[in-house]
């Protein structure tokens, strides 16, 4: 099973144009303008970091408990340019 690394890859991965659009508008924002996108479209975020914590529970991955791993609030990875 392909590993995760947060709800914002889930996004990426499995979000269509508009949601990747959205986890990388978050990624690009500054830390004042995060909380603005996160409040815009809460429903969204929140759908994927329930399946960022599901994918996680099936894996059995033994990271840390820490809220900022659940939620979106991580850089962005780095991946190379296409």
């Amino acid at each position: 099973m392909k590993q995760y690394d947060n709800a914002l890859h889930m996004m990426e991965e499995f979000g269509g144009s508009f949601i990747k659009a959205l986890a990388h508008l978050y990624y690009m924002a500054d830390s004042s303008n995060k909380p603005r996108v996160r409040a815009a479209f809460p429903e969204y975020f929140e759908r994927y970091e329930a399946m960022y914590r599901q994918h996680r529970e099936q894996t059995k991955e033994k990271k840390p408990t820490n809220l900022e791993t659940d939620t979106c609030t991580e850089s962005p990875p780095t991946t190379p340019a296409k």
